[in-house]
């Protein structure tokens, strides 16, 4: 009796958009079990897909499409189990108000989403893959990719996804998404036929209750270009590297992000935390080794920092006035680019126990290459 092959794990579509945003993220989630409840704006777009899927499962079968109100109830109701069941994600907006209101109001949200995609959306479909899910496997990689179908029509070599969107996408929010290229590998193997789909997005706006169809497609180059990707998420899972998302990044943040307020690399999260710190201007600020390391929320108190910057200001323009030159190479400095290193690291910073140097000299220096 043989053993039967283990399932390597998987790489979806939103996995690897979530690991490019954030990998931090991504680990807590993926890895670590980290549960979020769905938001209110996801479980709105999931209700529409799930009379989308109810819809189109009817058709196939009666040739019809589902009766309006019918739809309506149903993906409302799905709403309310959510709601009662696995419970929602709110942010502090609605949580400062009648939540019973702000339900009713998602509630009408659906109705008008559906009531677009029932009229608009559903006749001009007819597909043979509803929801269709499916795993390629990657030879040479520790993951497979899996992914799931909306709809598509192999008679017209179509694809479909449908979303929900607060506006209108753009054609490059279409052309730079990730799931066309997942599905061209995968209809490529579902049709047998070696054909690149015409891939739409079908997207409903919440705000005016419009349909927007954008059509986009994928060639080899873009499938090679995925699976680049996907082999190096692979390979930074493999090593258990996963930095956090850049910090100017709009999804890096206390609304857009459910781990933001307990991140280790976000301040509200070391506020309190006893950990050494060092700033990189030649100041030495951390304890001695025998002693206690410093307060990260005394560090971080702004009168603090400042008050090093200005000794550092400070010591930096008398010794430019002194001598402009660099300490090392004796080239001429320039006042802004000037950096300030200390002498004797063990020692407070003061006149006579810090020089200036070119900025050349100073990486050398850090990366402690002899002169």
């Amino acid at each position: 009796m043989t053993e039967e092959t283990p399932v390597k794990p998987h790489i979806s579509p939103s996995s690897l958009d979530l690991f490019l945003k954030c990998p931090h993220r991504w680990r807590l989630e993926k890895l670590d079990g980290r549960r979020t409840l769905p938001t209110l704006p996801l479980a709105i777009g999931n209700a529409v897909h799930s009379a989308a899927k109810t819809n189109f499962n009817f058709k196939r079968t009666t040739g019809d499409d589902v009766d309006l109100e019918w739809l309506q109830d149903g993906a409302v109701h799905y709403l309310s189990e959510v709601a009662s069941t696995t419970g929602l994600a709110y942010d502090k907006d609605e949580i400062g108000t009648d939540l019973a209101r702000t339900l009713e109001h998602a509630s009408d949200t659906i109705r008008g989403l559906v009531r677009v995609f029932r009229e608009q959306v559903a006749p001009e479909y007819n597909p043979n893959l509803i929801e269709h899910r499916f795993r390629i496997p990657l030879s040479g990689c520790k993951h497979d990719l899996l992914g799931v179908i909306d709809l598509a029509e192999s008679e017209r070599d179509i694809a479909v996804d449908l979303k929900t969107a607060g506006k209108k996408w753009s054609q490059s929010d279409a052309d730079s998404a990730t799931q066309p290229a997942f599905y061209d590998i995968a209809w490529r193997c579902l049709s047998k036929k070696d054909v690149h789909p015409e891939f739409r997005f079908e997207v409903i706006t919440k705000t005016k209750f419009e349909r927007q169809t954008l059509r986009t497609y994928r060639d080899k180059a873009h499938v090679w270009a995925l699976i680049f990707r996907v082999r190096a998420m692979s390979k930074m899972i493999e090593a258990g590297v996963f930095p956090p998302a850049a910090s100017a990044a709009w999804w890096c943040g206390e609304k857009a992000c459910p781990h933001w307020g307990d991140c280790v690399y976000t301040a509200p999260a070391v506020q309190g935390e006893k950990i050494p710190l060092r700033i990189e201007t030649g100041v030495t600020i951390d304890s001695p080794v025998d002693r206690e390391p410093l307060d990260a929320a005394a560090v971080l108190h702004p009168d603090g920092f400042g008050m090093i910057r200005k000794v550092a200001s400070d010591v930096a323009a008398v010794l430019f006035d002194r001598n402009p030159r660099c300490a090392r190479c004796n080239d001429m400095l320039d006042r802004r680019r000037a950096v300030l290193q200390s002498i004797d690291d063990t020692q407070p910073l003061t006149i006579d126990n810090a020089k200036l140097v070119c900025p050349v000299c100073a990486i050398r220096f850090t990366m402690n290459e002899e002169f």
